[in-house]
């Protein structure tokens, strides 16, 4: 009978190192297949017969004892190992790296595997609170509540306010996408109560979404002026990437007050802080952002252009969601294409079935371009009720008034 015994994978890969020698080549001269030996490199597939591990000695000029493992508890982590390697994670800079660069999934795939039951309870919940940051990032909402809510209860229990703080940042952050904006604004200003609690970061964070939230239902004056405060907190705190997305907010604010050459220049502060930090999903953003503003210019070529940029970019990072159809859909429509107008709107109302603000924003932008096409009164009727109803259940009645009379 030929047993099996457990390969030292760690001494496999260095000594396949140390001679310089091909998996391919190796696996020829033992007579396995070339991914079996791949799979005992990478630890995959823990043991094999003993005669091709004899053979393996022959091939790496070593004794059976250096291949061969005697406890299979050797080649894993030990529950210290991976405290400490939580421990690790939450204290680098790698989660704010690789956000910059959308690589939400790894973010949230190293973080699931830092949880472990053994872990102290503030290192659990502030994986806790990281892993909700990754989830709700994807537009994975429904298991950010879950890991959000266990952060919530745990950092009360706890009485550890700072991670309180974060939690219900994040709890904010989940109720705006649900269209709960009430309860969000209301959440966000119980982070920023917690000020003498939680990082000038957080709180910074919290002034900044606030004012995003605020012009989103509306109010743009009170949103400009939670932006402005924000913005001073991420200066000092050196938070180039949260920078980039406040001036992006401050010119879409004032684009949307006709305010073309503050928009211009805040857009302008945007896109510099955003090529700094490498943060992809802003460039994308500022591209967008631009190619409305070259609309609104009349260049109509150059929004076409950057429009399409934008959206390729989009494409590439696996970013897909309806703020950004509704971006195209009013871009297209201002340079008179009105079926891509249509198009895009469609496609975005189709994804956005879950996000009742994002939803009204959308019908509300495609009965502005059946407007523009002449289509019947009742078309248009139809997508500016569906809007008005919409903004109302996301609690926005300064948007919902917008319906009866901006068309």
């Amino acid at each position: 009978m030929n047993e099996s015994v457990l390969i030292n994978a760690t001494y496999f890969r260095n000594r396949l190192s140390e001679l310089g020698l091909k998996q391919w080549w190796v696996a020829d001269q033992i007579g396995v297949d070339r991914k079996t030996v791949s799979r005992w490199l990478q630890g995959q597939v823990r043991s094999a017969q003993i005669d091709n591990v004899r053979r393996l000695c022959e091939v790496l000029a070593c004794q059976l004892n250096d291949v061969v493992l005697g406890n299979e508890a050797d080649s894993f982590a030990t529950v210290e190992d991976q405290k400490t390697a939580a421990n690790i994670m939450l204290n680098s800079s790698l989660i704010e790296k690789l956000g910059a660069i959308g690589e939400w999934d790894a973010i949230e795939g190293l973080l699931r595997s830092c949880l472990i039951p053994s872990l102290s309870k503030i290192t659990l919940c502030d994986l806790y609170n990281q892993l909700t940051i990754a989830l709700w990032r994807q537009s994975k909402i429904d298991d950010a509540q879950e890991f959000c809510q266990k952060a919530e209860a745990l950092s009360r229990s706890q009485g550890d306010w700072q991670l309180l703080g974060t939690a219900l940042l994040s709890k904010a952050n989940i109720l705006c996408w649900k269209g709960r904006n009430k309860a969000a604004i209301e959440t966000y200003r119980e982070v920023l109560d917690l000020k003498n609690y939680i990082s000038r970061s957080d709180y910074g964070s919290a002034l900044s979404n606030l004012g995003a939230l605020l012009y989103e239902v509306g109010d743009l004056k009170r949103g400009l002026e939670y932006l402005d405060d924000a913005l001073e907190c991420f200066v000092l705190e050196d938070k180039i990437m949260s920078q980039s997305i406040n001036w992006w907010h401050k010119s879409y604010i004032y684009l949307q007050m006709g305010l073309l050459s503050q928009s211009l220049d805040s857009l302008k502060h945007s896109r510099e802080l955003a090529e700094k930090s490498d943060y992809r999903r802003g460039l994308c953003a500022c591209d967008l952002l631009q190619a409305e503003l070259l609309s609104k210019c009349g260049d109509v070529k150059e929004s076409k252009q950057m429009l399409t940029k934008a959206m390729t970019g989009y494409q590439n990072l696996k970013i897909e969601e309806g703020l950004n159809y509704e971006f195209a859909g009013r871009i297209n429509r201002e340079n008179c294409d009105y079926q891509e107008s249509l198009a895009s709107i469609d496609r975005g109302i189709a994804i956005s079935q879950d996000f009742p603000l994002c939803l009204a924003n959308l019908h509300f932008e495609r009965a502005q371009t059946l407007r523009s096409l002449s289509a019947q009164t009742n078309e248009i009727d139809r997508h500016l009720n569906l809007a008005r109803d919409l903004y109302l259940q996301s609690d926005a009645p300064l948007r919902a008034a917008s319906c009866d009379h901006k068309v």
